[in-house]
């Protein structure tokens, strides 16, 4: 394993000899490129490392240029005219093997997104309880409407930021070199298209599990009242009976879940595309529902099984959802580039 100073003086890496190689023969690394292995301190010119030195020899000698023909990304109307077959199980094989060479950025990456997230929607439920008080003591109408305003007022950073990760996922697909920052680059690509995208999709999701989420915090409320000023004895006691409330409303939960599972499934590709193709929140919704129709129970089980690492990450001491977070989005990346990245060259 290397790392490398870039030519914007940046560190990236650590990546596999494979990947230096890639990067020698795509220009974007040379002799002169400063290199240093894994376990060492000493960083050298990437020509005195014996190992590099055929892939540095092809650079240098003469070939005949060869100009491909410019590839044209898809329009929308040419992506819907397309079919795909979705392997599921190679997503997350080729998800682990770019987690593997970008461990750095993506693992860093990921717990910017977390940590700000978390901050943000923390910082603000103490805003709301320093201005409404305990909002167990308003009911359940006021315990779901702060939750909604909280929704609104930080889905520019949660949407930006989550968008920011699939784009710099989308750049290591693509070959191309990405450090955790670029997270923020949802910042400048179509922000207020990514909060309308990132806002249309929760709401849906809001208002198909209302009626579970309504009854369930109105009958558990008093109990969680209890459980604020009990002993532990008395908790002990409390625990079955909030049980008992979940299981008496868990009808609605499976009621509102059945439509919830299927509009945020079909919908789950319409950040990358508003950040990637730079599409409206609207024409990506539609394209992302249109095309993962096609075969919606694939992506379904992607879904399924990326909730299965994520499940298995969380069973190895939590901190295991570091690598399969990433993981999974890295998977549904490469779900993302097999429907909607194909290309047409241009005449």
């Amino acid at each position: 394993m290397y790392k490398i100073i870039g030519a914007d003086k940046k560190e990236y890496g650590p990546v596999t000899a494979d990947q230096m190689h890639r990067w020698i023969s795509e220009g974007r690394a040379n002799a002169q490129t400063l290199v240093q292995a894994v376990g060492t301190t000493d960083w050298k010119p990437l020509g005195q490392v014996p190992e590099f030195a055929d892939s540095l020899q092809l650079l240098i000698e003469p070939v005949a240029p060869v100009i491909p023909a410019t590839p044209a990304p898809l329009t929308p109307d040419e992506i819907l005219a397309r079919d795909y077959d979705l392997d599921i199980i190679s997503c997350i094989s080729r998800g682990w093997a770019l987690l593997k060479e970008n461990m750095g950025a993506l693992v860093g990456g990921f717990l910017i997104v977390f940590v700000l997230t978390f901050l943000a929607g923390y910082l603000l439920g103490l805003i709301v309880e320093k201005i409404g008080g305990n909002p167990l003591t308003h009911g359940a109408g006021f315990v779901i409407l702060t939750g909604f305003i909280s929704l609104v007022i930080t889905s520019p950073l949660q949407a930006a930021l989550k968008s920011g990760y699939f784009f710099i996922v989308l750049q290591m697909i693509r070959g191309r070199m990405a450090t955790a920052d670029g997270v923020f680059s949802g910042f400048q690509k179509n922000l207020t298209q990514l909060t309308l995208g990132f806002l249309a999709v929760s709401c849906l999701d809001i208002i198909c599990r209302l009626p579970f989420s309504y009854i369930f915090t109105e009958r558990s409320i008093p109990i969680l009242q209890k459980m604020d000023a009990a002993s532990p004895d008395q908790l002990a006691n409390l625990l079955p009976q909030y049980f008992d409330v979940f299981l008496s409303a868990f009808p609605y939960l499976l009621i509102g879940l059945i439509p919830a599972l299927y509009i945020t499934t079909s919908l789950i590709f319409t950040l990358p595309l508003i950040i990637d193709k730079g599409l409206p929140f609207g024409g990506a919704m539609k394209l992302s529902w249109r095309m993962v129709s096609k075969h919606w129970w694939l992506v379904f089980g992607l879904i399924i099984l990326v909730s299965l690492v994520n499940l298995l990450g969380f069973c190895c001491c939590v901190i295991g959802l570091l690598f399969t977070i990433p993981l999974g989005f890295a998977a549904l990346m490469f779900a993302y580039e097999t429907i909607f990245s194909g290309s047409k060259q241009q005449g």
